[in-house]
């Protein structure tokens, strides 16, 4: 009798087991679900944020200041970086290299859509310099035309958005010679990272 009841004791505990594991495992599941959306979501939201905060930055900078902001990119990328010239640089603001390949690179800090004519002037650039390797960069972006002539003239265009995820993923520290107003500070930055630290 007293094995019968530790066996029916035992079958009970085991029962009892089985149904909790039935009833916690979904709630597990959904709570893990939910605190993975509740990453992903603060996640974009930092995204957008410091993606808001560069593109801000970069459209407010004098033209200088972004052929500076542009050197020191490239040098966080690992190239060797000199500045031609602010008057007759035929073309090109940069010149960069790495493991013995150089390039040329033209700066366009826009308000609006850069055209064919600054492809057309690195171009006549890479003939000057002698360089074959050449780029377009801007804030902006390119019109359909200077795409065109790009892809056929083997000129390599970034455009604001894949130069505000450079800025980001290499911690470029833009250039600031002259005070800049209506823009997010480096507090103000700061205060996005601290608040996103856990899901970086």
């Amino acid at each position: 009798m007293k094995q019968n009841k530790i066996y029916k004791g035992n079958k009970i505990l085991y029962i009892f087991k089985i149904i909790l594991r039935i009833i916690l495992f979904p709630l597990v599941l959904i709570y893990l679900l939910k605190q993975t959306r509740q990453r992903i979501k603060l996640k974009k939201e930092q995204k957008k944020q410091i993606s808001f905060y560069e593109k801000t930055q970069l459209n407010s900078l004098s033209g200088t200041d972004f052929e500076l902001s542009l050197k020191n990119l490239f040098e966080n990328m690992g190239y060797v970086v000199r500045l031609t010239k602010a008057s007759k640089d035929f073309g090109a603001d940069l010149i960069i290299s790495k493991n013995n390949i150089s390039s040329i690179v033209q700066a366009k800090r826009y308000n609006h859509t850069v055209g064919i004519r600054a492809v057309q002037e690195i171009i006549a650039a890479r003939e000057y310099y002698k360089i074959r390797n050449c780029f377009v960069v801007t804030n902006s972006e390119f019109s359909t035309e200077a795409k065109q002539l790009a892809e056929k003239s083997e000129v390599q265009l970034i455009g604001g958005e894949l130069l505000q995820k450079l800025i980001t993923k290499y911690d470029v520290k833009l250039q600031k010679t002259q005070k800049n107003t209506g823009v997010m500070s480096d507090e103000a930055r700061a205060k996005i990272m601290q608040k996103y630290r856990w899901f970086i």
